[in-house]
């Protein structure tokens, strides 16, 4: 990629890759030696018709390039090159603070009290800047962020803490909607409402909590091995109180944290700007903590990063007539919830296996096939769907891979087993409706 460009910018190298986005470090060379480094989001080539990504994707440009703010990584321009859209962002010389706390726990270290009050002041100012703002109009733009957590908490260099992506952002505004009460951002922090399709900007302090107990803590408030016994604790399990586990943790910061996590949301703190003023005399009290920080982030050792995974190969979409809808998923939550989607005139067949699945599917005719990724037993949605297209009268069904979380790897595999779509059960209400979507589709 050296010496590739992108318009006026030289892209210098690759930060990250996601699965349907790539993230650059470029700069721009201007008269008399001007020189600014900038970060470059882009879409990858083969989503460049995704129009739901796409259209969040121009979303998080209009949205962030509103908010001006010191603690808010600020949007420079969005791009259009052709089909492929690119985001243009300021750059932060320094890692999110998800790296900083790995480090830590990696060294067995902690991060000072008065530090990790001073960190969630700074995001809670940019919070409470982003729930007030107005548009241009003086109406309420009604921005909540919806995935706050380390990895979106940038920390430069000198000590500068700034709150990024709001590409999942939902406002009251935005041009393009998402799926009705669909559920953004990461599990492990997000609050009770908002797995249920109701985030507000209570709902982002709920996260921030989370990020703050982590901190303190060492580990996850509402940990576990899979993401359906952590959707049950963050419902249903209160979190422990931070008094009980950290000796010395200050009672202000381990009663606001509380507070932020309560499963109520009117019982939190109702602004941003209330965390900041309950944790001003902590912050004050600590010893410069930004030049601290700085000092920590200066002496993290810089990760190389890794080469870009090859592009995945698109899949083209199938028309079939409608007749049975299989659904394979060891969960009973999860298959009602699948069969919630399907329209009460299909017949559905349910199973918990592969074996299960395929025995159904002989002698039945298939309009689509529903099945998670890791089967009981061992074998793979991928797998599975290799083994059913095998099967006679079944080479051109529609088959959906229902994960948790997707990864580059799991994309590329299912693309090339034949995999019509993959499908996130993080949120059930979005679930539902984008089974909906499939079977209208196949119908």
């Amino acid at each position: 990629m050296k010496n590739a460009r992108l318009g006026p910018y030289e892209i210098l190298r690759t930060i990250g890759r996601g699965g349907m986005a790539e993230v650059l470090l470029a700069r721009i060379v201007g008269a008399d030696d001007f020189e600014r480094e900038v970060v470059i989001k882009r879409i990858l080539p083969e989503y460049a018709n995704e129009r739901d990504f796409v259209d969040m994707f121009r979303d998080e440009a209009r949205i962030t390039a509103q908010l001006r703010h010191g603690n808010i990584a600020q949007v420079i321009e969005l791009r259009a090159d052709g089909e492929q859209y690119s985001l243009v962002l300021e750059y932060v010389d320094g890692p999110p603070l998800s790296t900083i706390a790995q480090v830590l726990r990696a060294s067995g270290r902690t991060m000072p009290h008065g530090l990790v009050a001073h960190l969630l002041v700074e995001v809670a100012r940019a919070l409470d800047y982003a729930h007030r703002k107005r548009g241009a109009d003086g109406t309420p733009l009604g921005v909540v962020h919806r995935d706050v957590s380390p990895s979106n908490v940038l920390v430069s260099r000198d000590g500068e803490v700034k709150l990024a992506d709001f590409g999942i952002a939902r406002a009251t505004s935005r041009i393009s909607s998402t799926q009705a009460g669909g559920v953004k951002g990461k599990l492990a922090y997000i609050a009770p409402e908002a797995l249920m399709g109701e985030a507000t900007s209570r709902s982002d302090l709920f996260s921030l909590g989370v990020m703050g107990f982590e901190l303190i803590a060492g580990h996850l408030p509402f940990d576990a091995e899979t993401n359906e016994a952590r959707m049950f604790k963050v419902l249903s399990v209160d979190a422990p109180h931070l008094a009980t586990l950290v000796s010395d943790v200050p009672p202000v910061l381990a009663e606001l944290i509380a507070r932020l996590l309560e499963k109520d949301p009117a019982v939190r703190p109702a602004r941003a700007s209330e965390i900041v003023d309950a944790l001003a005399p902590l912050v004050a009290a600590a010893d410069h903590p930004a030049e601290a920080l700085a000092a920590l982030v200066q002496s993290m050792p810089v990760a190389e990063q890794p080469p870009a995974p090859p592009p995945t190969r698109a899949v083209s979409r199938v028309e079939r007539k409608p007749m049975s809808v299989l659904i394979v998923e060891a969960s009973a939550t999860t298959r009602a919830l699948i069969r919630r989607g399907v329209d009460a005139s299909l017949p559905v067949i349910e199973v918990a296996d592969a074996a299960g699945a395929l025995a159904a599917a002989r002698g039945t005719q298939l309009a689509l096939v529903l099945s998670q990724q890791l089967l009981p037993g061992g074998t793979t949605g991928v797998e599975l769907c290799r083994q059913l297209r095998a099967l006679p009268g079944h080479e051109r069904v529609t088959f959906a891979l229902v994960v948790f979380e997707s990864s580059p790897e799991i994309v590329q595999k299912a693309r090339e087993a034949g995999v019509s779509h993959i499908v996130s059960k993080s949120d059930p209400a979005a679930l539902i409706q984008r089974v909906r979507g499939l079977v209208s589709e196949v119908a």
